[in-house]
């Protein structure tokens, strides 16, 4: 099987990173986007000893579980996996992961209670972001940087903060880490920087918003 070689599978499993699994000669394929029952035409895009990846060229058939992703940002941003589930479809997947995880470790038999749904969106409290002049999300595998408004699974404080910072000067920063707290509501920012920065321009323009700010 060489890379650029295009092949017609059945997707039979998905993996811990969302990837939907294949096997053509005795060979898994790791394949992007897609869903269990699936059937679709792919090009290899990676070959190795014990594995092959691929992305879709089409669909031929689609589950009934695939939803249009939201995210505008998702076809080429590598922050999120399964916004291509139903939010039902993505519940489940989560209960299968703990469950495979902890059974590979326990050898006993235990009761996992099942995960409360929440907010679909905006529910994550911390997230990091990447800076190449433009602050957002390297492309999956990549070093390639996607710009980005706002993140739909991250906090609406942390989009606010995303917001004012997409309007400063970030040269010489290299990423950034934005946590809102559930309990309190604080905000913290952790610059991770190349060199020497206007500190004095963060501190002015977040002091009314962030609690605490740390540059390393």
């Amino acid at each position: 099987m060489e890379k650029g070689c295009e092949l017609e599978v059945m997707i039979t499993g998905i993996n811990h990173q969302g990837k939907g699994i294949a096997r053509i000669d005795n060979k898994v394929i790791f394949v992007s986007n897609t869903l269990i029952g699936e059937v679709v035409n792919i090009c290899i895009t990676k070959v190795n000893k014990k594995f092959l990846e691929a992305e879709v060229i089409n669909y031929i058939s689609k589950c009934d579980d695939r939803v249009t992703p939201e995210c505008p940002y998702y076809s080429d941003c590598g922050g999120c996996d399964i916004m291509h589930m139903s939010y039902k479809c993505q519940h489940n997947f989560k209960v299968n992961k703990v469950k495979e995880i902890i059974n590979k470790f326990v050898k006993e038999d235990i009761i996992i209670n099942d995960i409360v749904y929440g907010s679909q969106f905006n529910y994550r409290n911390k997230t990091t972001f990447h800076v190449k002049e433009k602050i957002g999300f390297y492309k999956e595998k990549t070093y390639e940087l996607i710009s980005i408004d706002s993140c739909l699974i991250s906090s609406n404080e942390i989009n606010n903060i995303l917001g004012i910072l997409s309007n400063m000067d970030l040269s010489n920063i290299r990423s950034i880490v934005i946590r809102s707290s559930y309990d309190n509501g604080n905000i913290m920012i952790i610059l991770d920087i190349m060199d020497n920065i206007d500190e004095n321009m963060f501190i002015n323009k977040l002091k009314n918003i962030v609690n605490s700010l740390y540059i390393k």
